[in-house]
Parts: structure tokens; C-alpha cells; sequence
């Protein structure tokens, strides 16, 4: 994938096709739900799995991204509780790892975040 920068807030991706030498998968791992006694808040936990594979006989190093949920409403919030080590932007809810994977190599990183709505 090629990044282009056209101005200071545009950014258009250009694919170029299927890339083969990594596999990556995401997978939905636990999601918990507990309701407050004494109100009507509700809290969610989410954990989610990505698996990265690197099918080449050399090392490369990859950037993953991935996004949490983001709220347009003030009574729903979203806080991150686990993100392995990413970098993560609080108002587009992109998280971004830089990862160098050994050939043949396989790396799991977790996501976990809450989400509390009424």
C-alpha cells in the first residue's frame, strides 16, 4: 500500500493488491457485560486478537492498524484498557503498531476497551 500525503489533513491510500507474505487475521477472543446495581449504566469489555504471520525467509518490519470505537454521543463512552503497546489516537480511535517480525514468525497483539452507555 502506497501512502501519498496530499495536504495536512488528506491522506489518500492507493492499494496495490494482495500482499501474500504476511497472513493476518482478527478474531472476537471474550466480550463481558455487567449492569451497575444502583443505576442504569452498562459496561462491556471487548478483547479481540490479531494474529500476524510472516511467510517470507526474511525479517520485516510491518505497521498494523486498527481502530476502537469512537462516540459521538456524551452519555456512551469508550476507554482502552489493553493495547499491547500501540500508539493510539484519541480522536479517530486509530491504534498503530510497529512490529518487526523474524521469517517465518508469528505475533499476537491484544486489544481490550470498554464501553459504558445507559
Amino acid at each position: 500500500m502506497i501512502t501519498i500525503l496530499l495536504s495536512y489533513f488528506f491522506i489518500l491510500y492507493i492499494s496495490l493488491g494482495k500482499e501474500n507474505s504476511f497472513t493476518i487475521s482478527r478474531q472476537k477472543v471474550s466480550s463481558r457485560s455487567r449492569k451497575n446495581l444502583f443505576g442504569t449504566t452498562i459496561r462491556e469489555i471487548l478483547t479481540y486478537e490479531i494474529i500476524v504471520k510472516n511467510n517470507k525467509n526474511i525479517s520485516k518490519e510491518i505497521q498494523i492498524m486498527d481502530q476502537l470505537p469512537i462516540s459521538t454521543s456524551k452519555d456512551i463512552e469508550v476507554r482502552p484498557i489493553n493495547l499491547s503497546n500501540g500508539t493510539n489516537d484519541l480522536i479517530t480511535g486509530e491504534v498503530k503498531w510497529n512490529i518487526k517480525l523474524a521469517a517465518n514468525e508469528v505475533k499476537k497483539i491484544a486489544i481490550q476497551f470498554e464501553i459504558k452507555y445507559p
